[in-house]
C-alpha cells in the first residue's frame, strides 16, 4: 500500500478514535483495545495513528488554544465536534510533531478528510484556519 495511503488511513483512524474518546469518555487505553477489537485496520496504520492520538492527548490545551486564537470570532464550543478533531491533529502535525511533512500536504490531507466526514463548508473553515496556523 502506498505511503501517502497510509498515512490518510491512519489519520482517519485517529479521527474515528478521537471521536469515540470525546463520546463515551472512555480512558485512551481502553479505548484503543475497543477500537481494535471493533474494526479491522491494517497494522501499518496504528503506528502512526497512534502517535497522532497521543500527540493529541499530550498537546490538547496548546492545541486548542492555537485554534481559538487561529478562529476569529469562533469559540470552540460553536465547532462541530469532527472539525475539530481535524483541526486537532492538522495542528498538532504543524507545530508539534517530529515527523518533518510538508505543510502544504498536512493542510490537503485534513481538507480531504473533513471532505469525507465533515461538509464542504467544514472544508473552507478548516482550510482558512490551518492556513492561520501554518503562516
Amino acid at each position: 500500500m502506498p505511503y501517502a495511503s497510509l498515512r490518510r488511513q491512519s489519520r482517519e483512524l485517529a479521527l474515528k478514535l478521537l471521536h469515540q474518546i470525546d463520546f463515551t469518555k472512555t480512558a485512551l487505553p481502553q479505548s484503543f483495545e475497543d477500537f481494535k477489537s471493533a474494526f479491522v485496520f491494517s497494522d501499518k496504520v496504528w503506528p502512526y495513528a497512534t502517535d497522532l492520538i497521543l500527540g493529541v492527548q499530550k498537546n490538547k490545551e496548546d492545541i486548542l488554544k492555537i485554534i481559538e486564537d487561529k478562529s476569529k470570532n469562533w469559540k470552540l464550543s460553536r465547532i462541530a465536534t469532527v472539525d475539530l478533531h481535524i483541526l486537532s491533529i492538522a495542528v498538532f502535525e504543524l507545530k508539534f510533531s517530529k515527523e518533518n511533512t510538508d505543510k502544504a500536504t498536512i493542510i490537503d490531507e485534513a481538507l480531504e478528510v473533513a471532505k469525507k466526514y465533515s461538509s464542504e463548508k467544514s472544508s473552507s473553515f478548516i482550510n482558512g484556519i490551518l492556513d492561520q496556523v501554518q503562516k
